[in-house]
């Protein structure tokens, strides 16, 4: 059983019908918090109200579980890529607006800023992207610092489409470059894997990050059998990081329950141990 306190399981892993089984075995397993795509819980974004989001907070905590960060932000909103145009970029600034008061609502929470197909460069160099990146990401940052939440930016790898902020050293220079409170880094541990990223170069981002995922390649179940959970184990006891630690896993094809028990095992192995162990 996972003994840590900041531990926390994304519910894109098991169907929504199944939420509060779910809910119930990753309490059992020792998880103490819950990380929501937002569009799954509430099937869509218009309408969501504040006593929609109480409910749905009064309902994890019943089950011993609180709810520590949003991602999946952008899923449903029917955005065009980031460097499409003006009109694409005042969309994602009028939907952040939205996501960033429902985040509010919720204690507060990071929100993690992925989507990989809004960040299509449509020919544009890196330096023309970052002097459009950088302006709309401070705007961003003070939409989410207004309602009391930061947005924390994850590099895409190539692999998942992305063509902007691929690697987490880019994450880090555009955090960097805009510079606000309400806009942070996030480190992934399924990008640090496919990028092949060295534990040098992540010791040094993880201490200035904000939130965290444990993930695999592709968002595949985790695997115990990956020797790097040991070494980013190892990274995060040693850094200055202390906020939640949330696992990332995408619904499997066949039994849900069981990828829930085996993200426990990886937990318990590489993560949750005292150092020296």
């Amino acid at each position: 059983m996972i003994c840590g306190q900041k531990f926390a399981l994304s519910n894109l892993c098991w169907p929504i019908e199944e939420d509060r089984a779910a809910l119930r075995i990753i309490r059992a397993l020792g998880y103490r918090g819950l990380e929501l795509a937002p569009f799954k819980v509430f099937g869509g974004w218009d309408g969501v109200t504040r006593a929609d989001v109480a409910n749905y907070m009064d309902f994890a905590a019943s089950e011993g579980l609180s709810v520590i960060a949003l991602q999946g932000i952008l899923f449903g909103a029917n955005l065009d890529p980031i460097f499409l145009g003006p009109k694409a970029r005042l969309a994602l600034l009028k939907h952040a607006t939205h996501v960033a008061r429902m985040a509010g609502e919720f204690g507060g929470l990071p929100c993690v800023f992925g989507a990989p197909g809004l960040r299509k460069l449509l020919d544009l160099s890196a330096s023309e992207a970052d002097r459009i990146a950088i302006p709309l990401f401070r705007e961003l940052g003070s939409i989410f610092k207004d309602q009391g939440s930061i947005l924390v930016l994850e590099a895409n790898p190539e692999r998942y489409g992305c063509e902007y902020v691929t690697k987490t050293g880019d994450a880090v220079s555009l955090v960097g470059e805009v510079d606000h409170p309400g806009f942070r880094l996030h480190v992934d541990t399924g990008t640090v894997c496919i990028n092949e990223e060295n534990d040098e170069a992540l010791e040094a981002y993880v201490g200035t990050a904000a939130h965290f995922h444990i993930s695999e390649p592709n968002l595949d179940s985790l695997s115990i059998t990956n020797p790097r959970h040991r070494q980013f184990g190892d990274i995060l006891r040693s850094s200055a990081y202390a906020d939640w630690i949330s696992v990332e896993m995408k619904q499997p094809v066949g039994d849900w329950q069981t990828c829930l028990h085996r993200s426990a095992q990886v937990i318990e192995a590489y993560y949750d141990v005292q150092p020296g162990h």
